[in-house]
């Protein structure tokens, strides 16, 4: 691709869904740079809320407490000279939404419906300037079920195990593989089996497995996907 199509991008959204540790975050931020497209990693929205609840000192179980910060979050997803980072508030919070006690969290809130509502309508504000690419569990299916490119990783449960605790260990969390692996896979049946917006695939998507693909191919599968979308015809 020659040059950065953000005029043939805008209105375009690439969804991109999947459980952890699948990739989708690394593509999706690789992909929103390449084409200088916005970019949204949707849980680090409930991991955000997560982050404002356990400053407070409250669990799960507060949702009326949950609802209020979805509202009143100001967040931002920016994209700076060391990479994509996120803001609430003006502080950048990159790092420490990634503790595994905020993922946790998160993992609740996202269940409730009424913070999910608040949640997507800032969800659905992107790609109306420009291209962007949002990844998470359900932007295929709920957040953006019209968008014209949509994505659906997978991988191993003991690969995405491995790279969870990889990516924790890189950002100085630390934590082990006995703690990952039963945080992951209850992660994945709270998500695959709430009532409110579950992590499926969208019948329309592309299935992408990364479980033996490097980050580099991944990338470049879905990028020739964006591209051949952009400039087909």
């Amino acid at each position: 691709m020659t040059g950065k199509p953000v005029n043939e991008g805008v209105g375009i959204v690439v969804a991109i869904d999947g459980a952890a540790g699948t990739g989708k975050s690394s593509v999706a931020k690789k992909l929103a740079t390449s084409l200088d497209w916005d970019y949204l990693e949707t849980g680090a929205l409930y991991r955000g809320v997560a982050f404002l609840m356990e400053k407070e000192g409250k669990d799960a179980s507060d949702i009326d407490l949950a609802s209020f910060f979805a509202k009143e979050m100001n967040f931002d997803s920016k994209h700076t000279s060391v990479g994509w980072k996120n803001f609430i508030n003006g502080q950048d919070v990159t790092t420490l939404l990634r503790q595994e006690k905020i993922s946790e969290l998160a993992s609740f809130i996202s269940a409730d419906k009424c913070v999910r509502s608040v949640l997507l309508r800032y969800q659905r504000k992107f790609g109306r300037k420009k291209g962007a690419v949002l990844e998470g569990r359900d932007i295929g299916t709920v957040v953006f079920p019209n968008a014209q490119l949509k994505f659906y990783f997978d991988a191993d449960e003991e690969v995405r195990i491995k790279r969870r605790l990889k990516e924790l260990q890189d950002n100085n969390l630390g934590s082990n593989l006995e703690n990952v692996s039963v945080q992951l896979k209850n992660r994945d049946d709270r998500d695959r089996t709430r009532t409110d917006s579950p992590l499926k695939r969208a019948e329309n998507s592309i299935l992408v497995d990364t479980t033996d693909k490097s980050l580099d191919q991944v990338f470049q599968f879905v990028f020739d996907k964006v591209e051949k979308h952009l400039f087909s015809g």
